[in-house]
């Protein structure tokens, strides 16, 4: 059977190759990789309660990251091996700023499905805790909602056991994005979740129908979850997430990602 493809079809699954064996490359040495910390305060005051990490590539001059990355690594089948690197240098970043007395609270590690269920996924990080002197209780491990209703949800869910069991905290992000079972989150001792943003973005329109976060922020707060908003862009807008009930806050508001050597000391 053939398959006719236009000149610009073969040019952008030619590119498509191109990006993935230079990302493959470059997962090999870490030249053009970096992480940036983002960080999450306490809805009501303000306070830092941590950070969470966010991987960008730069190749020839052209960076990629947040969803553009995540759609290039999906296709070109490097998903996990990039989650992996991701998890290496957050908690790295994070062991060294402590070291230097920074004080990063939680390290929220959003991981990919596919990383979170290799055999050896705890040990990893376990082994790097070890080795940047950062407990187990100051990370929390997640992943997107959706992946508790995929094929792989059973893995994930045995990963998320045994990493509660370890002493990590564990989370969903993504969250509302899709149905997530009150019983998953129960079952899993899930201790936080990310709103995802497509939820909170229109709040900050004041005329906005707020009814679905309620929904969303009620189910949590019956299970005894954290939930935390993302994409917070105004004092008006985290004001009306914190009286909705969100304990935790994460967007421009607070400040923009920042490299790990520029956090500061207590």
């Amino acid at each position: 059977r053939w398959c006719w493809f236009s000149d610009e079809d073969a040019q952008t699954l030619e590119r498509q190759e191109a990006y993935s064996e230079a990302l493959s490359r470059a997962l090999d040495s870490g030249d053009g990789l970096s992480v940036t910390l983002q960080a999450i305060g306490d809805a009501h005051n303000g306070q830092m309660l941590g950070f969470s990490s966010s991987v960008a590539w730069d190749h020839a001059g052209e960076v990629w990251e947040g969803a553009a990355l995540f759609e290039l690594v999906q296709k070109s089948g490097h998903s996990a091996r990039l989650s992996a690197e991701g998890m290496r240098a957050s908690v790295r970043a994070v062991g060294e700023a402590r070291a230097r007395g920074a004080d990063t609270g939680q390290l929220w590690l959003s991981v990919q499905p596919e990383h979170a269920t290799l055999e050896n996924f705890q040990q990893s990080l376990d082994e790097l805790c070890k080795r940047y002197d950062v407990p187990a209780g100051a990370i929390t491990v997640s992943v997107e909602a959706k992946a508790f209703l995929g094929r792989a949800s059973e893995a994930v869910e045995a990963t998320f056991l045994a990493l509660h069991a370890a002493g990590y905290r564990v989370a969903m992000d993504a969250f509302g994005a899709v149905a997530a079972s009150p019983l998953t989150l129960q079952r899993l001792s899930i201790h936080a979740v990310r709103l995802d943003e497509a939820l909170t973005a229109p709040l900050q329109d004041v005329d906005a129908c707020d009814s679905v976060v309620r929904a969303q922020v009620s189910m949590a707060r019956a299970l005894g979850i954290e939930l935390l908003a993302t994409g917070v862009a105004s004092p008006e807008h985290a004001a009306r997430l914190a009286d909705l009930g969100c304990v935790a806050l994460q967007g421009p508001v607070l400040s923009q990602p920042v490299e790990p050597e520029n956090l500061l000391p207590h």
